[in-house]
């Protein structure tokens, strides 16, 4: 049986589901964090403290479609690079749509991996040299009764 997050937890998991994927829209989060339920409560309650912000549509998006970032003070206070709280551009907002449909609303579950989480993958598995540049899916497996990472570009 899984337990249900009360309202404090969803928070705080919607904030670091948006700090992963860099944005999100209402859909997505519905579907990931609490299916067959509103997240609405948790996104109000996250604007209301400051912490994201709501994008208005943009003419690359259909329909009356916003997005959700985080805001200049939640990403210093989550110590993340500055351009994670900028309005998405004409070409980032795109990609960063892509990547969160492939990881949130497909069949695979796949996790957006930024440069600390490929360090982090290269130094637990003993590998020399830098993580690829770029934008980067990790999902995780099993082969063979063995655990393995695939890392997508």
């Amino acid at each position: 049986m899984v337990d249900t997050p009360t309202h404090s937890q969803l928070v705080e998991a919607v904030a670091d589901h948006i700090a992963r994927y860099r944005i999100s829209i209402r859909e997505v989060i519905q579907h990931v964090l609490c299916p067959g339920k509103s997240c609405a409560a948790a996104v109000q309650k996250l604007m209301d403290l400051g912490r994201i912000q709501v994008c208005a549509r943009s003419a690359r998006m259909a329909g009356k479609t916003s997005y959700y970032q985080l805001t200049h003070a939640e990403v210093m206070r989550r110590d993340l690079p500055v351009a994670r709280a900028r309005i998405r551009g004409t070409q980032s907002l795109p990609v960063d749509l892509a990547i969160l449909w492939a990881c949130c609303m497909t069949q695979r579950a796949r996790l957006r991996a930024d440069r600390r989480d490929l360090t982090e993958l290269f130094r637990r598995l003993g590998l020399s040299g830098n993580p690829p540049k770029g934008e980067h899916c990790m999902e995780r497996g099993e082969l063979r009764g063995k655990p393995w990472v695939r890392i997508l570009r």
